[in-house]
């Protein structure tokens, strides 16, 4: 699990790479004009004022801006990808590894919120940083306290289900009284489990997709509030 999670994140930081590589493209293909420019003022003796190009400069601001934007993307997917690892747990009904990931999401985005204190602020604007400790704080109060709910549910589930088939390949002349008692508890017990567990499930899919669309958003207007415009 660890290994998958450092090749997914090595993935992503890859892309972020490339995308450098295709920044530093256009900084050499901008250099490269310039120094055509002057070279051709020169040879046609045509007096330049040295001033910075209005191209270079945004250049450099954007660079400077999409620098702080993707130090903030990785260490917030390397905090989400463990929630993502737990959602298909849960999907999956396995309570080891839904357990097993909550711990993980748990040390990771603690320690996600450690890092967010180090990170130095781009023009004093804390929007990102306050976001993305908003979903790490909502992922620790998931793993610590919602899961074992979850869990305990799953649990139930699966006893039922085996108490059900048991039943259900007795004969009924030779089902016993205590049986079907266990059996009829059971459901009772799971029916008042289900109205829970949906109802945690809820509030938890509304509270998380609250929270994602509040990052995206936020990514959203600081990109626009920094990046200069044409």
């Amino acid at each position: 699990m660890k290994a998958v999670s450092e090749q997914s994140y090595d993935y992503m930081e890859a892309y972020f790479l490339a995308q450098e590589l295709a920044d530093k493209k256009m900084e050499e293909a901008q250099l490269e004009f310039e120094t055509n420019y002057d070279a051709f003022a020169a040879k046609h003796m045509i007096e330049l004022v040295e001033v910075e190009s209005d191209l270079s400069k945004k250049m450099t601001i954007s660079n400077a801006v999409f620098k702080n934007y993707k130090e903030m993307c990785l260490i917030f997917f390397k905090v989400n990808i463990h929630e993502m690892y737990l959602l298909d747990a849960i999907a999956g009904n396995d309570v080891n590894t839904i357990q097993q990931n909550a711990n993980a999401l748990s040390q990771f985005a603690t320690e996600g919120l450690e890092i967010l204190n180090t990170v130095e602020l781009y023009k004093n604007d804390p929007s990102l940083i306050k976001v993305t400790k908003k979903l790490f704080n909502f992922y620790i109060d998931e793993s610590d306290n919602k899961i074992t709910e979850i869990t305990d549910f799953l649990i139930l589930n699966e006893d039922f289900n085996s108490i059900k088939t048991t039943l259900d390949k007795t004969p009924l002349k030779k089902r016993t009284k205590e049986q079907i008692n266990s059996y009829n508890d059971k459901v009772k017990e799971l029916n008042r489990s289900v109205k829970n567990y949906t109802a945690l499930n809820d509030k938890l899919n509304s509270k998380r997709s609250s929270l994602v669309n509040e990052l995206n958003n936020t990514n959203t207007r600081f990109l626009a509030k920094h990046i200069p415009k044409d």
